[in-house]
Formats: structure tokens, C-alpha cells, sequence
């Protein structure tokens, strides 16, 4: 956690949903807060978003891709980090907005790929 956020102090969510489940742990004044650990994965976890949304795949990923967008407007060093994210979720969220036509590939390349930080998982291996 400290090697993502570094000194900021400031409360933090961060999720990780990976294949098998999912952890969202909040961090506040740089110590952890809460740390849950939940067996909903992937496309699970868009299901139970979505119903909670009253949304659909397709609309999360849309508004995902325009927050994304946004960010990068406002933050051009702005980068992405995680673990196995190049492996992972990365190209399945690239998968998902190209099955849902949401943009070129070209443009969804430049978006998700461009704000990458750190693979955590290239550093542990």
C-alpha cells in the first residue's frame, strides 16, 4: 500500500478485483484502515455493480473510459498501478470496451495502455 500512495496522507479506497476475488482495502493517514476480501470476481463483480447501478456492462465501461479520459485530461503523468494489471485487467477491460465498441482500438490502446505505472507483479517475480 505505501509503495502506491508513498506519503500522501489523504483517505484512500483501493480495489483490486482480480479473477478469483476481489479486495478493497481504505487507507487513511497512511495506515490501513480496512481490508475486505470478497469472492466476487471480474465478470461477477460488473454484474453486482451494474444491478447496484441500475446499469449495464456496456454503461460502466463507458463511463469508466470518460473518467479515464477526464484524468488524463487534467493529469498528463497520471499513471495506472497494480498487480498483473498488464496481464490482466488491462486487456480485459481493452476486450470488453472493444466488444462493446466504445471507441477504436487504436484509442483504447492509447487510453488503458498509455497510463500504465506499475505492474506489481513484474516487480515480484
Amino acid at each position: 500500500v505505501r509503495s502506491l500512495l508513498g506519503g500522501d496522507q489523504s483517505a484512500t479506497c483501493l480495489v483490486d478485483i482480480g479473477s478469483r476475488n476481489t479486495n478493497i482495502a481504505i487507507v487513511d493517514k497512511g495506515s490501513l484502515a480496512l481490508n475486505r476480501n470478497m469472492d466476487t470476481s471480474g465478470i461477477e463483480f460488473t454484474k453486482v455493480v451494474s444491478q447496484g447501478m441500475e446499469s449495464g456492462e456496456k454503461e460502466i465501461l463507458s463511463q469508466f473510459l470518460d473518467f479515464l479520459r477526464k484524468l488524463e485530461a487534467q493529469d498528463p503523468e497520471l499513471k495506472l498501478h497494480g498487480f498483473n494489471i498488464m496481464r490482466f485487467d488491462l486487456p480485459y477491460l481493452f476486450g470488453r470496451m472493444k466488444a462493446h465498441c466504445l471507441a477504436d482500438d487504436i484509442e483504447l490502446h492509447s487510453t488503458l495502455f498509455r497510463l500504465l505505472g506499475t505492474d506489481m507483479m513484474q516487480l515480484s517475480g
